[in-house]
């Protein structure tokens, strides 16, 4: 079997570590795979500016990408802020991004309704499909992929496609 540049198998992701409450908010987490590293802070439930409000439900202001799962309903007329900074980007960012914003809210202590899980992969030039893609392999690549799953149904809930690739990829 070749071995990627990073001496890793097609199907073997980066070594991952995780780091909650690293900042003052009422949760956060660092979630790093190899040198990709976001960094989430959660602040609420809060007071919601009026215009925002739902009467029944909390609101959810994400400044990356919105990640299903929080049950809002048990926070009526409030908003949950997700802030997510990107500290490194060694590719799989944005599932670098969804795996922090799990651990950040439950840091938090939101209630979630789904613990979500997030990977990528890569198909190269050689039709191979290369989980948890570095940059440089997502650079070279064919198309990327991303997808989010509900860890409990393994439910697919996000799904980002970029580029040329076939059904059966």
């Amino acid at each position: 079997m070749a071995l990627r540049t990073d001496k890793r198998s097609s199907s073997t992701i980066r070594p991952i570590s995780i780091d909650q409450s690293l900042l003052s908010r009422d949760g956060s987490a660092r979630f790093n795979f190899g040198n990709s590293s976001v960094l989430c802070s959660i602040n609420g439930p809060a007071e919601v500016k009026l215009r925002d409000e739902k009467l029944d439900k909390a609101t959810i202001d994400v400044l990356v990408k919105p990640l299903v799962g929080t049950t809002a309903g048990l926070h009526p007329r409030t908003q949950i802020q997700i802030v997510s900074q990107v500290m490194m980007d060694d590719g799989s960012i944005v599932a670098a991004a969804i795996n922090a914003t799990t651990i950040a809210l439950i840091n938090a202590g939101i209630p979630m309704k789904d613990l979500v899980a997030a990977v990528s992969c890569v198909v190269n030039k050689d039709d191979k499909i290369l989980l948890d893609p570095t940059a440089q392999e997502m650079e070279n690549a064919k198309s990327i992929h991303t997808f989010a799953f509900d860890r409990t149904s393994s439910t697919l809930l996000f799904c980002e496609s970029l580029g040329l690739f076939t059904e059966e990829q």
